[in-house]
C-alpha cells in the first residue's frame, strides 16, 4: 500500500504540474484516489495540496455527491495542515460544502465568468 500511495503522489504531481491544472484533474478523481491522497496528504508539498483542494471546485454535481465522504476526509486532514494557506483553503472549501455552494451553480453569463 505504501508504494501505491507514493505512486499516487507522483501521479498527482505530474498531472497538476501546469498552472490551472486543478480543473483538468477533477474528472479523474475517484474514491480510491482520494483515500490514498488523504493518506499521503501530510507528506505532499503545499502547492500540490492546494491544487488538489482547488480541484474539488471543478467537480460536477454527481461526482461531487458521490465523493462527498472522501472529499470531506481530505478536507479534514487539510484543515490540520502545518501550512497556513492549505488550512485556509481547506476551511473555505468546508464552508462552501456546508453552504452547498458550487462553482457549477454560477450562471455562464455571470459578469465575472464572462470576463475571464
Amino acid at each position: 500500500m505504501a508504494g501505491t500511495e507514493r505512486d499516487i503522489e507522483q501521479w498527482l504531481s505530474a498531472k497538476l504540474e501546469d498552472p490551472w491544472a486543478s480543473e483538468r484533474i477533477s474528472s479523474l478523481l475517484t474514491s480510491d484516489l482520494l483515500v490514498n491522497t488523504r493518506n499521503r496528504f501530510p507528506n505532499m508539498d503545499p502547492p500540490l495540496k492546494l491544487k488538489i483542494l482547488l480541484s474539488f471546485l471543478s467537480l460536477r454535481k454527481k461526482p461531487l455527491k458521490d465523493l462527498e465522504v472522501e472529499i470531506m476526509s481530505v478536507l479534514k486532514v487539510a484543515s490540520e495542515d502545518e501550512d497556513d494557506w492549505v488550512k485556509v483553503i481547506a476551511g473555505m472549501m468546508r464552508e462552501l460544502n456546508q453552504e452547498n455552494i458550487s462553482v457549477s451553480n454560477v450562471p455562464d453569463d455571470a459578469t465575472v465568468i464572462s470576463s475571464l
